[in-house]
């Protein structure tokens, strides 16, 4: 009897917890997303101005995954999340960032300071750079190596292992038998005439009535 009653203590408790976050804001990953994806830019876009922003950002981030752990345990309802084969459209932002990278670095490296001078003295000239006039090899080194990174870029691409084809035929299949379980739901969900039509009533998982839309 004893026994029953903590585990009926414990199901209450479960209970009051799950309503009460139920009143907690919903969790959205938008603004993480997007802080990371500004914080990447950062780094690589003035990676010659500054090259300790990546150190930093990772004592950073160290910091911020306890206070994201805080926040979906205590602030937030507990994250749904479904299976994903990726991140979505915020690959394709990380990519224009790192072809952007490779322009901006070049520039700030050529232009903008005075890295380039100890290595080749031979190419600066400080009467030109007063004036404001930039000397011709300069402006040539700097297309050879923007063009040779992109070369680099593009190798890369190329050459990187794709995932073998039984991967590739496997998650195809799941997503089509998904596809086929959703669309078996539809079909086996009754249908309720209305004066607006036949509508598909909602059946809940598990059982139990459904709910007319």
């Amino acid at each position: 009897a004893a026994a029953k009653k903590e585990d009926g203590g414990a199901g209450g408790g479960g209970t009051d917890g799950g309503s009460g976050d139920l009143e907690l804001d919903e969790h959205e990953d938008f603004d993480d997303y997007l802080e990371m994806v500004i914080q990447f830019g950062y780094i690589t876009l003035f990676a010659s101005a500054f090259p300790l922003a990546s150190a930093l950002a990772l004592a950073c981030n160290g910091v911020e995954l306890y206070s994201d752990l805080f926040k979906v345990s205590y602030l937030c309802r507990r994250p749904r999340r479904p299976r994903v084969s990726g991140i979505g459209t915020w690959l394709g932002l990380l990519y224009v960032l790192v072809v952007a990278s490779i322009f901006t670095n070049a520039v700030l490296i050529a232009f903008a300071s005075d890295q380039l001078a100890p290595l080749l003295p031979q190419l600066f000239d400080a009467r030109q750079r007063q004036v404001g006039q930039w000397p011709s090899g300069i402006v040539l080194l700097l297309v050879a190596v923007e063009h040779g990174l992109l070369l680099l870029l593009l190798a890369t691409e190329v050459t990187l292992p794709r995932p073998p084809r039984w991967v590739r035929l496997t998650l195809a299949r799941r997503e089509h038998e998904a596809l086929l379980a959703k669309r078996r739901l539809l079909l086996e969900a009754p249908v309720v005439a209305t004066p607006l039509g036949d509508v598909i009533e909602a059946t809940p998982v598990g059982g139990g009535g459904g709910s007319k839309r």
